[in-house]
């Protein structure tokens, strides 16, 4: 089956979004499964605010792949955007 753009009359081929912090939320996840894991290995932090850190340092990690000097690479590969860099004290037991 065709689709095509009432405003346009052109075939539609494709529809994309980003749905990453629009349509997903990822902070309530991250926040509650963080503070899961704290409470079990009783580490005392701010959930949210680990959440909030850790989605800070996406932007800079992804610097490199975007101006060409590092290759693209899976995104469960970046390091600095692991949780683990995001603690403090960097020795989450995961």
């Amino acid at each position: 089956m065709t689709y095509v753009s009432p405003p346009t009359g052109r075939e539609i081929k494709a529809v994309l979004f980003d749905t990453f912090g629009s349509v997903v939320d990822w902070r309530s996840g991250v926040a509650r499964d963080v503070a899961a894991f704290a409470k079990y290995h009783r580490i005392n932090l701010d959930a949210a605010a680990f959440a909030d850190a850790w989605r800070a340092k996406y932007e800079p990690s992804m610097e490199p792949i975007r101006n060409g000097s590092r290759e693209f690479v899976l995104h469960r590969c970046l390091k600095p955007h692991t949780p683990s860099a995001v603690h403090p004290c960097r020795s989450l037991p995961i």
